[in-house]
């Protein structure tokens, strides 16, 4: 299917045709043929709008080409005034583009007072639709020396007939500025390189001139879940289109709770906050510890619920003794052994891994718990001094790569949860992929 192609223009005093040439409305007409023209007119050009109306009959009538028109009347009496301009052409360009969602959409550049051009040319840089400011050369190369279209002896139809642009052979004067092109793609290569930091905040800061409104929706859905906030997401994501797959997997509030919760760790350490992802470690470390002994014993026969602890539950050492005996004991001795002291009832990463030790878990997950352990062991040194942690601090501790470790969170996640959707943890490339593709 064809993509529809529609203009944008402003009209001046060269507007339709002047000194038996096209002026940049009509040439760009003649050329591009689009489906569908906006004109905003100021006071001054709404009466010329009887000879605009002409033009498009021509059109019909000649060129067998009939375009959907509408004329927006905005009323300015002054439009050299660049700030009575601004917001109303650009509420009339927006609505446009709204109105034909994916369209390329032509900005005449030509045609309009010299501050209707500056707006314009503006809008021409921006990113969030498919836009394409051309430019008509005059036929003497240099400003336009012919009379205007609003003087009283002004002749449409001598003009239309006697037009040059009619003769077969007659030059294409419009021209694409290449200075348009360049600066959107760069304004969308800062754009991706603050998404793919997972800098979201200062990314939606930019989004607005750079993105549609649907991708700037997948842009706040992604900043929703890397601040957790699981209700806001979901609301965004409603709104978005279901090819997305934002949430994949199952249903369960603990299993996207721990999936989110990996997916901002993997922002921060994308975005080199190593500090914070440290701090944070102990808090995923300890839901999925909870999660895997939830799945594989009687979670809730072997804790009890404390004040103190906000309503949370905690690991019941008269509990785990009446339930399996002879795992109490075995973990009773480990922790014993390392503490000289009897364990206590308590909700932390260190009871937690020395009963997992003891339950015989599988040595893949055993081995992630135990750096996670070790880490959680060293963190109070790490996290409080008077520098910030460095990559190399983290990965000497862990005896791994950071990227390596996020990974075995993953598998660890992805072990817990076998119904688990492996793309689930992809969700910030594939949208990535998908603003790129619709942008």
């Amino acid at each position: 299917m064809e993509r529809q192609r529609i203009l944008f223009s402003c009209v001046g005093t060269t507007d339709p045709v002047r000194g038996q040439h096209d002026s940049g409305l009509l040439h760009i007409a003649r050329h591009y043929r689009p489906g569908k023209i906006r004109l905003f007119l100021s006071a001054e050009m709404e009466k010329n709008i009887p000879l605009y109306e002409r033009v498009f009959a021509f059109m019909r009538e000649r060129w067998d080409y009939a375009p959907e028109v509408e004329m927006v009347k905005s009323g300015i009496e002054d439009p050299s005034d660049l700030d009575a301009l601004d917001e109303p052409m650009r509420a009339a360009f927006e609505a446009f583009a709204e109105s034909c969602p994916g369209a390329e959409i032509l900005l005449n550049l030509s045609s309009g007072t010299p501050q209707m051009e500056i707006i314009l040319s503006q809008l021409a840089l921006t990113t969030r639709y498919s836009v394409a400011g051309v430019q008509v050369k005059t036929p003497e190369r240099k400003a336009g020396t012919t009379k205007r279209t609003n003087r009283e002896d002004y002749d449409i139809e001598a003009e239309l007939e006697n037009n040059q642009d009619e003769l077969p052979g007659a030059r294409n004067r419009c021209v694409t500025p290449r200075l348009f092109p360049i600066r959107r793609e760069r304004t969308w290569r800062e754009l991706r390189a603050l998404l793919e930091r997972g800098d979201y905040d200062a990314a939606l800061d930019r989004a607005g001139d750079c993105l549609p409104p649907a991708l700037t929706g997948i842009a706040a859905h992604l900043r929703a879940r890397d601040l957790l906030r699981d209700d806001e997401a979901r609301t965004i994501a409603a709104r978005l289109p279901p090819e997305l797959d934002l949430y994949l997997g199952p249903a369960s509030s603990e299993y996207w709770a721990n999936v989110d919760y990996w997916l901002m760790m993997k922002n921060l350490l994308r975005a080199r906050r190593d500090s914070d992802f440290l701090l944070r470690l102990s808090v995923l470390t300890l839901y999925l510890e909870e999660a895997y002994l939830r799945a594989r014993l009687d979670y809730d026969a072997l804790t009890r619920s404390r004040p103190d602890y906000a309503g949370d539950r905690v690991l019941s050492m008269d509990a785990l003794q009446q339930y399996d005996p002879a795992l109490y004991e075995k973990f009773r001795e480990a922790v014993r052994k390392e503490t000289n002291s009897e364990p206590r009832d308590d909700r932390s990463v260190f009871l937690y891994t020395r009963l997992l030790r003891a339950m015989s878990t599988p040595k893949r997950l055993m081995k992630f718990f135990n750096v996670c352990d070790n880490l959680s062991g060293q963190r109070n040194h790490l996290a409080h001094r008077l520098h910030a942690v460095s990559r190399d601090d983290f990965e000497k501790a862990v005896n791994m790569s950071a990227g390596t470790f996020i990974t075995e969170m993953e598998r660890t996640i992805r072990a817990i949860y076998p119904d688990c959707d492996p793309n689930a943890f992809t969700l910030h490339e594939r949208c990535l992929d998908y603003i790129e593709r619709h942008r």
